[in-house]
């Protein structure tokens, strides 16, 4: 018994890394944005009024941050001279995901053909956010961002051809140099072609702004 125990130790030994590494970083990441958000939408209810939250895409100046970093924001007051944007007041720092996962985009994901699949950083609205610049001072970047509004629903972005949205995260980096998000684990597609993410998904319902989380 004693012997048939020491090998068993041995194997889950080596076969521990495996499992640290990968799973349980996303799994915790996922974890952690889904009640970020959930937050958010709770406080949209309640305060009867618009919050946001932003996502760095690689206009973040922060290089760390480049697509890893998030923040809470509201909409304050009204409109100088009742047009233009309503001014941003920032409820939380920048949060970041842990080292070696970034928000990806719909082409990292293996979908179903015909079906709408487009995450946070593939909607063309953006807008101005105050950020940390790399020398500690503060400036503005324009980034895609989730708007909740009073009744709990989403409504910036919007995709015509989708039933939800969603934000992604995938094992990777940002390369400044290629302006892209390189994956740095992926698995072959359906039917073995492609390569895509190892990562896990949130899908929000436009409707209720609830979050679902999805396993890739």
């Amino acid at each position: 018994m004693l012997v048939v125990m020491s090998i068993v130790g041995v194997l889950l030994a080596l076969a521990a890394p495996g499992f640290v590494s990968l799973g349980p970083n996303r799994k915790m990441a996922i974890h952690e944005v889904s009640g970020f958000l959930e937050n958010a939408r709770a406080r949209s209810v309640a305060a009867r009024t618009e919050m946001i939250v932003a996502f760095a895409d690689g206009n973040f100046p922060d290089e760390e941050g480049a697509y890893r970093s998030y923040a809470l924001f509201t909409l304050d007051g009204s409109a100088a001279g009742g047009g233009g944007p309503r001014p941003l007041r920032q409820l939380s720092p920048w949060r970041t995901l842990p080292e070696g996962l970034v928000f990806a985009r719909s082409e990292h994901f293996d979908v179903d053909d015909g079906i709408a699949f487009r995450t946070i950083l593939d909607a063309p609205v953006r807008r101005f956010f105050p950020v940390p610049a790399a020398t500690g001072t503060s400036g503005e970047m324009n980034l895609p961002y989730l708007l909740f509004g009073p009744e709990g629903g989403v409504l910036v972005p919007s995709f015509p051809d989708a039933d939800a949205l969603h934000v992604g995260i995938a094992e990777g980096h940002y390369d400044r140099e290629t302006g892209r998000v390189a994956l740095t684990s992926t698995r072959p597609g359906r039917g073995g072609t492609g390569q895509f993410a190892n990562g896990e998904c949130l899908q929000v319902g436009y409707y209720t702004g609830r979050s679902r989380i999805l396993s890739d």
